[in-house]
This record gives structure tokens, C-alpha cells and sequence, in this order.
């Protein structure tokens, strides 16, 4: 996020929560620390990574065409030894192989109904709304639901909005 995407939101939480002058520094800093938590999840959110994901099949089967095509061209007589040195072994290409086949092949997980990104807006949002001396409800038009849809940041593609489900299953946990 830029800062200007981040001031942005900063100002609209801020706008949201209403703080008194005393109070207006504290909740600023909190809600840029629960901006900059959620960035650094979000960065290090492996979830597109995970086998199982189509995307992620199709990867798994070109890497291991391509890994056949180098195991194919080190039986070649015109390499010299060299090469052959400095790459690794033909077994160690057999078991890249061998893995990268049984990623392709693995059954394709469901998609989940929740998102974390959104999951972890919320749980931040009701964080703040706690920590400032408010009670979450999950009400679509209530605090805690703009506070979490004016911190989450959407996903490539995604429009950001409502996330009065997220907000509820957060609450649901904390019960």
C-alpha cells in the first residue's frame, strides 16, 4: 500500500470511530499498526502456493515437462564433462520428477468460503473497536463491519465491501 492508500484508510477509520482530541494520536498509530499487520499477512500469505490449486497443477506439470526435457538432453554425447559436473545427479532429477507428477495429480481442494485477508480485517477491525472502548456487533451498517471493510484491502481483481460474514465469524470465535 502507498501511504497515501494508507492515510486514506487511517482518515476513514478515524471519521468511522469519531475518537475525542485525546484520543485521535492513539487510534491513529493503532490503526496504521493493524494496516501494516495486515499487509505483511497478506505478502506472506502462501494460500496461492498451496498444491492442489488448479494453478498451481499446471505449474507443477510443466516443471516436470521441463525437467524431463533437461534429463533428456544430459543423455546427450556431445555434452561435455564439465557440464555434466555441475548439475546434479539423474536421480535428483527423477525425484523433482516424481514430486512435481504427484502435485499435478492431487485431488483439487474446494474453494473456501472465507477469505483470510478478509478474516484478519476483522479480527484486527474488532481489535481496534475493543481496544478503544466500543462493543462489536456484527450489524451490516454497524462500526465494527466499516471499520473492518475500511481497513481490508482487496485481493487482485476482488471489490472490496461487505464483510458482515467475516465480522460475525469473528465474533462467533470470540464468544
Amino acid at each position: 500500500m502507498t501511504p497515501d492508500e494508507i492515510d486514506k484508510r487511517v482518515r476513514k477509520v478515524l471519521a468511522l470511530m469519531k475518537p475525542d482530541a485525546a484520543r485521535r494520536k492513539w487510534l491513529r498509530e493503532d490503526v496504521e499498526d493493524a494496516l501494516a499487520r495486515l499487509e505483511l499477512a497478506n505478502t506472506n500469505n502462501w494460500a496461492s502456493r498451496q498444491p492442489g490449486r488448479k494453478d498451481a497443477k499446471k505449474a507443477a506439470q510443466r516443471l516436470a515437462n521441463a525437467l524431463r526435457g533437461v534429463r533428456s538432453a544430459l543423455n546427450s554425447e556431445h555434452l561435455g564433462l564439465e557440464i555434466l559436473w555441475t548439475l546434479p545427479k539423474r536421480e535428483a532429477f527423477n525425484d523433482w520428477i516424481d514430486t512435481c507428477d504427484r502435485l499435478a495429480r492431487e485431488k483439487s481442494e474446494k474453494p473456501r468460503p472465507v477469505s483470510d485477508a478478509k478474516m484478519r480485517a476483522a479480527s484486527l477491525a474488532r481489535e481496534l473497536i475493543i481496544k478503544h472502548g466500543r462493543k462489536p456487533t456484527a450489524s451490516r451498517n454497524g462500526l465494527f463491519c466499516k471499520v473492518a471493510a475500511a481497513i481490508y484491502v482487496p485481493q487482485v481483481g476482488e471489490r472490496g465491501g461487505d464483510l458482515q460474514h467475516q465480522c460475525r465469524e469473528v465474533l462467533k470465535q470470540w464468544r
